[in-house]
This record gives C-alpha cells, structure tokens and sequence, in this order.
C-alpha cells in the first residue's frame, strides 16, 4: 500500500469510525419535548427516564415502553417510537416516560436472555415499578395512572397489582395475557414470566381502560377480551376499540389515552 492509498483509507477508517461512535452515542434522547432525561438507579438496572417539570401533588401521568429488540450495535433498544411519541404529545402537567430495563442504559445484568426471553420477570417488574414509586413519594403524589403498550401494559398490569400506591391503569395493544401470546407466536419462549391473567381477583380492584386495534395481529382484541372477562365484579374496566389501528400505529391516530 503506498502512502497516498493508505491515508485514504486511514481518513475513511476514522469518518467510518466517528460514524459508529456518533449512532451509538445518538441511542439515547437526552432532550424530548417538554420531557428532560433522568436516569435512575435500582436494584438489577440502571433506569432511562424522562419527565416534565413535576408539580407535586396533581396527577401523574406514566408511560411505560414497550419490549425490546436489537439495534445495530446488539443492545436494546424500544421496536418503535409509539409511546414516546404519545408521551411527548402529552399535555398533562406530570408526565413521565419509562423506558423498559436496559433500553439505552445496561449494565453487567442486561444479557440479552434477560430483555428478551426474562422481559415478564420479576427483576423486571420491579425495576419499572421502583421508578413508579420514586416518583410517587418524591412528589408526594396520590393519584397515578400507569400508560402501557406492547409489553409495557404487561409491566404496567403486574405492577398495578403489587404497588402499595393505589393506581389507575390503561394499557395501548397491552400483552395482557403473555401465555396466551406465546401460544399465538410459538416462536416466542418467555421464562419466569408472571402473567396478568393469573393476578385477576387482585386487579379487579384497579379501575382501567384497555385500547386496543381491530388490526392487532400482536395482542388481538379478543385476548383482551378475554383477559377483561375473567375479572371477577371488577370495579371499574372498558375496552375501547379503535377498528383502524394497528398494534404499532397508535402514535398515528391522535387518541387520548385517557379514563
């Protein structure tokens, strides 16, 4: 290699690289709209959030992502930008975002059998719902309503039965029933996954609303159906159908996911 060819591919080498370290860096959105980035640290995971200017006391609002896939570079990362959007879009005084457990921040436990295989377990409950509690107690909030999609309605189910504080819960394409989702997807292998479905006597006692697409080919509407129809004397539940959803345009349609 002569010495012109070389620096040509030493200048290359170095755009290529700068390249990688930019996209990599590029992962995490520090800044949203009004949302600025808080990252918090729990027992298992170091948590990605983002909030609003919080005024203690008045409602907060949750929103809770939904499961993982790899990006380029092999980590975790959201399959779309459906909640984030609908989060950003939020009006409410107190909103936060919830990125699920190692999305755009791992540590030594983010193995990938955990963010794909373990994504129901009990870690990962926990992780998403000590965030929920740091924010409860550090605001001295009273009334919450936890927002999830996808896996995040999963997350947002399980910890709307095992929080201390009382909730509201509204779930968007939510995976209520993750048996029933491994049984519609057989590709799909779940470990240790708690499920919703065998929580109903206590969640009966959570008032909620579930949104969901009459073009859902991930969670159909009739599992959740089904999920609603095994609560026993519930206190308050709707399922709200919008026909011309999709599981992952929802961001598309401009609904208020409200009660």
């Amino acid at each position: 290699m002569d010495k012109k060819t070389g620096l040509k591919f030493l200048s290359l080498f170095s755009f290529f690289s700068l390249f990688l370290l930019a996209a990599g860096c590029s992962s995490v959105p520090r800044k949203m709209e009004r949302l600025s980035y808080r990252p918090l640290k729990t027992t298992h995971f170091v948590m990605a959030t983002w909030a609003t200017e919080l005024v203690p006391g008045q409602t907060l609002r949750i929103y809770i992502e939904g499961d993982s896939q790899a990006n380029l570079f092999g980590k975790p990362e959201p399959k779309n930008e459906v909640v984030r959007n609908i989060a950003q879009r939020d009006t409410a005084q107190n909103v936060v975002y919830v990125a699920q457990p190692c999305q755009y921040l791992q540590n030594d436990n983010c193995q990938p059998i955990i963010w794909k295989e373990g994504r129901y377990t009990i870690e990962m409950v926990q992780a998403v719902q000590s965030v929920v509690e740091h924010y409860a107690e550090k605001y001295r909030i009273e009334d919450i309503e936890l927002i999830g999609y996808d896996g995040g309605g999963t997350i947002a189910a399980l910890i709307a039965s095992r929080t201390h504080i009382p909730v509201k819960l509204i779930t968007i394409s939510g995976i209520l029933d993750p048996k029933a989702y491994t049984s519609l997807h057989e590709g799909e292998v779940l470990y240790d996954a708690l499920n919703p479905a065998n929580e109903n006597y206590i969640l009966a006692g959570v008032p909620q609303v579930h949104y969901v697409a009459g073009n859902d080919d991930v969670f159909p509407k009739e599992f959740t159906e089904a999920f609603v129809a095994q609560l026993p004397n519930p206190v308050s539940v709707q399922v709200r159908l919008l026909k011309s959803a999709t599981h992952d345009n929802w961001d598309e349609k401009n609904v208020e996911f409200k009660f």
